[in-house]
Order: structure tokens, then sequence, then C-alpha cells
């Protein structure tokens, strides 16, 4: 009988804050169309052309193929999909000049065989910054920890085991399929939150976190429960909003974000370290989202000098 109960508490959360309706496929292959694409040599040379004259001549197997596949338009436009699959084809220097972010190319000395990011992080200490390889992981834990803001007296309303109810809020966590007022009610909660309140539920959040996502390789995750906070502390709350809007409603996720936050008391910005290489699709849709809401990012690119 107990167990009948719990279930049906359960569902009673689901029911609460999962969508009236779940993507359909044809949803859900437009939101992941980019990445099952294959573009051959010719429509690559031809985006690339696109990028800077939409007047040329396009044979007609060509633009058969970029329309199927959803770059161009009928008038040989670039869609969206189709500009960022565009700015993939050209150096990197002309990647971060269409996406307007500032580039800047550095000469290290490398005594031993020390990963690009080391080298990076080594430099922005030595120049009074903090320094942290995240990947996007901090902003998703981050993140992650505000919507617990709204699930959490939900959960603890509807079910009453505590297993069971870090069992729902992890996997609701992770799916982003809330009820359109579940949504609001989160962002119009993150303006309103400060330090404090977010250290007691991220508490939560990582009990939550470890126990159902043990598998997690925790390299991928090089800060302490003390960088979270000072990174939460310094960016302000609503550029969380924007983030999580984006995250909703743009199909945000949290692959292809910046190497690299670099901080101090003053200034924060998002770093991508290169050496040899361009930004690859993901890179490039990401970031042009996060521009979009005014999150500075910076490209370094590294050039290695061996110290004899």
């Amino acid at each position: 009988m107990d167990m009948d109960n719990d279930y049906s508490e359960q569902l009673k959360y689901k029911n609460t804050i999962m969508v009236e309706k779940p993507l359909t496929i044809e949803e859900w292959k437009d939101i992941v169309f980019y990445r099952n694409v294959k573009i051959s040599k010719t429509m690559n040379s031809t985006l690339k052309k696109l990028l800077y004259n939409n007047e040329i001549k396009i044979n007609n197997r060509t633009k058969s193929s970029l329309l199927k596949n959803k770059l161009i338009t009928n008038d040989q436009k670039l869609t969206h999909f189709g500009y960022i699959n565009a700015i993939k084809t050209v150096p990197l220097k002309n990647q971060c000049e269409l996406l307007s972010i500032p580039l800047e190319e550095l000469q290290v000395e490398n005594k031993k065989t020390i990963k690009i990011e080391e080298l990076a992080i080594k430099y922005f200490n030595e120049n009074n910054f903090n320094a942290l390889f995240c990947e996007g992981n901090i902003f998703r834990d981050i993140l992650n920890t505000l919507k617990l803001l709204i699930l959490l007296p939900i959960a603890n309303k509807c079910i009453k085991n505590k297993e069971n109810r870090y069992f729902e809020l992890y996997c609701s966590n992770y799916g982003n399929k809330f009820k359109e007022n579940i949504k609001r009610q989160i962002l119009d909660k993150i303006p309103l939150i400060n330090t404090k309140i977010f250290d007691e539920h991220y508490k939560i959040y990582s009990e939550i976190k470890d126990k159902n996502c043990k598998y997690i390789d925790y390299q991928y995750s090089r800060y302490t429960h003390a960088d979270l906070l000072n990174i939460f502390s310094i960016i302000p709350n609503n550029i969380f909003v924007k983030i999580m809007e984006s995250v909703f409603y743009n199909n945000l996720t949290f692959t292809g974000w910046p190497d690299l936050i670099v901080y101090n008391n003053e200034e924060y910005s998002l770093i991508e370290v290169k050496k040899n290489d361009n930004l690859i699709l993901s890179q490039i849709e990401t970031f042009s989202i996060l521009k979009s809401i005014d999150i500075p990012i910076k490209v370094y690119k590294f050039k290695i000098i061996d110290k004899k």
C-alpha cells in the first residue's frame, strides 16, 4: 500500500512538472539535425562562397543538396544552420571575425609536455586572473541548482521517500521538459537568489548528483564548491536568466562551450584555447548563442616555443 501511495505521489510530481506534449520525432530531429548531416567538399566550397556573396551561380545538383539539408533558402541565402556550417569552412581568424569574438595570439614557452589548457591557466594566473577548466560543466551545475529552487518544494510535497525524490529530481533536472508555468517560475526566481540560498541548494544538488550520476568522470569538473560559489557571485543573476532561457527556448546545450572561465573580482570571460585547430560546429553554434546573450567570449591562440 505504501509503495502504491509513493508511486502515485511520484506520478503527481511528474504530471506537475513535465510538458503536456513531448517533442515530436520531427522536432527532435531539427534540434540535433546539424550533428547528422554529411556535407560534401563541393557543398562546403559553395557554403564558403555564400558567406560573402549569395549571387554566385550554383549548379542544380549542389543547390538541391543544400536545400534538402536546410543549408540555404530558395533564394540562395544561408539558413542559420547553413551559416554556422559556412563559418566552419574558414580559418580561425575569419571565424572569430564573423562571430565578433576577439582573437589574441600569444607565444608561450613550454619546458615540458603540458596540455595547452594548462598552459593557458598558468598564463592567466600569472596575470592576476583565476582560471578554471570547465567547458560548460560549471554552468550546467549552476543552472541545475537554480532549477531546484522551484522543483525541490514540489518534490518535497509530492514524494515522501527521499531516495525516490532525489531520483526524480535528478531525472527532471537533466530533462528540461518542464511545463511553461514551471519554466516561468524558475526564470522569475533566479533574480531573487543570493549566494547563501544558492549554496544551500547546491549542497542538495551535489548530493543528488553524487547519488545518481556515479559514472561521471570528475576530471571534467575541475572546480571546487568554493570555485562554483565564486562564479555564481561574480556573474550577474540576469545573465543566468538569459542562459536558462536559451536552454529552455533556444536549444542551448552544454556541449561546445569554451574551455575556461577566467575571472577576478571585477570581470569574467569565457576563453577558448586553440593551438593549430579551428572552431568546430558545436562551438560555433554555442558561441553564437552565448554572444547573443551578452556573455563575454575570447579565443586565445597559443604558439608554443620550446625552451632550450
